[in-house]
């Protein structure tokens, strides 16, 4: 007996057959409402193109892509071939694409709406993201840079190991699952610091053997403290990489690292990663012991230390991603913005550097990218707004009040638009945001933060 085809008509998902030409020759019912909303059902014989391109509409451009990678399974000879691709709608709608081919050149297109799974899945991670933020602040909340330094370690591992998947190295290593969760994974790399004491980890001058060897200790430490937690939570692609991270961060590649001298290969990627991440900020900032290396010298130092202290390909990697960031620069800071403060002046700049950075092609259309911007946007607007009510409140400025008001509606608008990104992200969000956030930036350099110049100039 031959199976009524009409009876796919009772499924929740769409499926389409076409033909060794290329041509439609069964759709059922949910498969046009779901690639073509409200539009009439497609006609037999319509070509493969002519749907892909529906789809690609929905995908923001991502039909492209399908249709190339489609063609060459189409044209696969052996049985069974499958491509699987998950589609992200302008609108936030998930759209799960599976095409099966046989060595007869029939192709199969199933379509299914994982919206609301995807939401779910988004929120648990968000949990998860504010838990492991969380836990790092509390393990180092003696060092006052600590939650602006891991945000940034996370967001240039997250962009290192992004370059690194776009040359192909290693592809095996490089998953969906490693890109989405190593940059919020290397949040807790110095977890183990929260056993070192406050003499020893904010100490000026040089460090004797037993202090070294006490401060080395945190990585051991940290590792088998996320190990437990890996454990507990095998599902956890989080933990498992944070404890790679905690336990080798401090491995060297020619092998005179800690706590294990593992070398080369022998050390995990994600590690490989968030120590080059680590090193590079830490380098670069300011701490309450050293003062900022000029970034020239921060980049020859890491050239110099490839193939010694670091993966020659992450360094490099590294060096593309920095690269890219001094391409972005929407808003260039000038002399009319300025307060004549070096610390509101600096805070500044670094927002609008910010900002920018999420207008970078390689980022706007980066959920990851994206939230980890925003999210370092956040807690620096945040200690920014808190330095310039203090420096305010010394001046005397006379419209503290109204001046603290307006910081707490623009630090509700910066954190709704967060959440609005975790829990419906669009490919066209990425944009909006980066346009909202320069016109906010703008606004309150050159006409909130101008009214009370005059005070600090006094």
């Amino acid at each position: 007996m031959n199976f009524p085809l009409e009876a796919l008509d009772l499924l929740d998902q769409g499926v389409a057959i076409f033909d060794a030409e290329s041509r439609l020759i069964y759709q059922n019912s949910p498969f046009t409402a779901l690639v073509a909303p409200g539009r009439n059902p497609f006609k037999n014989g319509s070509t493969l193109t002519l749907i892909l391109d529906c789809i690609a509409a929905q995908g923001a451009g991502q039909g492209g892509e399908l249709r190339r990678r489609l063609a060459t399974l189409h044209d696969a000879t052996h049985s069974g071939g499958e491509l699987q691709v998950e589609i992200v709608g302008e609108r936030g709608r998930h759209l799960f694409v599976i095409a099966r081919s046989t060595n007869s050149g029939t192709l199969l297109l199933q379509v299914r709406d994982i919206t609301l799974e995807r939401r779910s899945t988004v929120k648990l991670e968000s949990v998860m993201k504010v838990a492991v933020s969380t836990l790092a602040d509390l393990a180092e909340y003696r060092d006052t840079d600590t939650s602006e330094h891991v945000l940034r370690v996370a967001r240039l591992a997250h962009e290192i190991a992004r370059e690194l998947a776009g040359v192909g190295y290693p592809a095996e290593e490089l998953t969906a699952d490693f890109l989405s969760h190593l940059g919020t994974a290397s949040i807790l790399h110095d977890i183990g610091k929260v056993g070192v004491p406050d003499s020893i980890l904010l100490k000026k001058g040089r460090l004797d053997p037993d202090e070294r060897a006490l401060i080395e200790r945190h990585a051991e430490d940290g590792g088998s403290i996320l190990k437990k937690a890996s454990r507990l939570l095998p599902e956890s692609v989080h933990f498992r990489l944070a404890s790679e991270i905690a336990y080798s961060h401090h491995e060297r590649w020619d092998g005179t690292g800690y706590p294990y001298k593992l070398a080369a290969e022998q050390i995990p990627l994600s590690a490989r990663i968030a120590s080059v991440a680590d090193v590079f900020d830490a380098l670069s900032s300011e701490r309450p012991y050293k003062q900022a290396w000029p970034i020239d010298k921060v980049k020859a130092y890491m050239r110099e230390s490839a193939g010694s202290q670091f993966d020659p390909r992450v360094v490099a990697a590294l060096e593309k991603v920095l690269e890219i960031r001094e391409r972005a620069s929407d808003i260039q800071w000038s002399a009319v913005m300025s307060l004549n403060d070096p610390v509101v002046d600096h805070d500044h700049s670094v927002l609008l550097t910010l900002i920018n950075q999420i207008s970078l092609d390689a980022n706007c259309h980066d959920q990851s990218a994206v939230e980890f911007v925003v999210d370092e946007l956040v807690g620096y607007t945040l200690s920014h707004f808190g330095r310039e009510e203090r420096l305010l409140e010394r001046n005397g400025y006379p419209h503290l009040e109204a001046h603290k008001e307006v910081h707490r509606r623009m630090a509700e608008e910066v954190i709704m638009l967060r959440d609005k990104l975790r829990n419906n992200f669009t490919p066209s969000l990425g944009e909006e945001i980066s346009q909202y956030l320069r016109n906010w930036l703008t606004s309150h350099i050159l006409v909130e933060d101008k009214k009370f110049a005059q005070y600090l100039q006094g």
